[in-house]
């Protein structure tokens, strides 16, 4: 029973409650734009970036001594700028993924309550995450031991209960020149590295942090495919940007549950953010913890409440700036680290530029293309 041994079944839930969140709601209206087997082509690229780029910043954090958050990692190898830049990713990231968290939850919450007043429920939404997170409930691992296997069991039955509604031809498209619509929203499902670093401290025998990666990053993939599978095929083209809220076929009762699991996704998801953005305020930037926790809150609310771009354009913003940006970062600290670490790592990544570069690429192309299609 590996899996359970060495502190890997924590990491693994660690990384998987940041990743199943809002990407459930976005993942699967992108696919059915582009067709169902472009996206699975692209989620298949997607997940092998990830993973890549995972290992090189968890190289990074595993030849560094000490206790840091990811902008004080960079700072080591990158100075100060470094780490001002890596903080504003970060923090931009955080920031759009917990706005679109709080925008899609007043769409899942009218379908819940039958009441059509999704700011007020947004609103609501807001305050209960945000009061956990102001007392920390991030910090009890046995909550993420809990939710997460429960968000994967969840994300499962409700793609095989949703099989029977399935029309197969909503799912047999594939278009070539649709290849880059669906790319930023699968990077965004998928961006689980901000927790590299508390996964590496869960894990007892630092030797796991490799395939604790892997693990968390296939797990989370599959799920998404099964939820994805499923709702292209009932509704193909119909899908709404806020996917779930468009299954009115499954009936009522039926609709509630699934949108109840949406709820419990995107909830998850934003507390752990935002916890961890309380905790980088804190700790690197010697902010008082009444001070961290609004700065950390307050954002997104605003950002809900003036909606400065679609909800699908705000995830994709948010994979490409926030988590794509901070990749290229640590993909260029790495050769760094691998002189100036302290630590020996329990793996070590090939400090070959032809990798990288591909790879910083990828990433500044995918940015350059998101934010150009604002003004388009």
């Amino acid at each position: 029973m590996r899996f359970l041994k060495g502190g890997m079944f924590g990491a693994v839930a660690t990384m998987v409650g940041l990743i199943v969140g809002a990407g459930v709601l976005g993942l699967p209206y992108v696919m059915a734009q582009a067709g169902f087997f472009t996206g699975l082509l692209i989620m298949l690229i997607v997940v092998g970036l990830i993973i890549v780029s995972g290992l090189y910043m968890g190289e990074v954090v595993q030849r560094t001594a000490g206790k840091h958050s990811l902008p004080g990692l960079i700072e080591r190898y990158l100075g100060k700028w470094g780490k001002r830049f890596l903080t504003f990713f970060f923090v931009f990231g955080s920031y759009g993924a917990m706005s679109a968290y709080v925008i899609a939850s007043g769409d899942l919450l009218s379908v819940i309550f039958g009441i059509d007043i999704p700011i007020i429920l947004s609103i609501l939404f807001w305050i209960i995450c945000s009061v956990a997170i102001y007392f920390g409930l991030r910090q009890m691992e046995t909550v993420e031991k809990i939710f997460s296997p429960l968000k994967v069991l969840l994300l499962i039955v409700i793609g095989v209960f949703l099989f029977s509604f399935i029309d197969f031809g909503n799912l047999a498209s594939f278009s070539f020149s649709k290849l880059h619509v669906p790319f930023a929203v699968i990077l965004f499902a998928l961006f689980g590295l901000w927790s590299i670093v508390e996964m590496n401290e869960e894990l007892k025998d630092k030797r796991l942090l490799k395939k604790s990666l892997i693990w968390a990053v296939a797990i989370s993939a599959v799920c998404y495919l099964i939820f994805s599978f499923a709702l292209v095929g009932i509704m193909g083209s119909d899908t709404p940007q806020v996917a779930t809220t468009g299954l009115e076929i499954v009936g009522g009762f039926g609709l509630v549950l699934i949108n109840l699991f949406a709820l419990l996704a995107v909830g998850t998801a934003y507390v752990a953010l935002g916890y961890a953005l309380k905790e980088m305020f804190i700790y690197d930037y010697s902010f008082k913890v009444r001070k961290a926790w609004g700065f950390a809150v307050s954002i997104p609310l605003i950002m809900t409440l003036i909606r400065p771009t679609s909800f699908i354009q705000l995830l994709g913003l948010t994979a490409t700036i926030g988590g794509g940006m901070a990749v290229v970062m640590f993909l260029i600290a790495h050769s760094k680290a691998q002189r100036r670490g302290t630590l020996a790592p329990s793996y070590v990544m090939p400090n070959n530029w032809w990798l990288k570069g591909a790879l910083i690429l990828i990433f500044v192309l995918a940015t350059v293309w998101e934010v150009v299609g604002l003004f388009l």
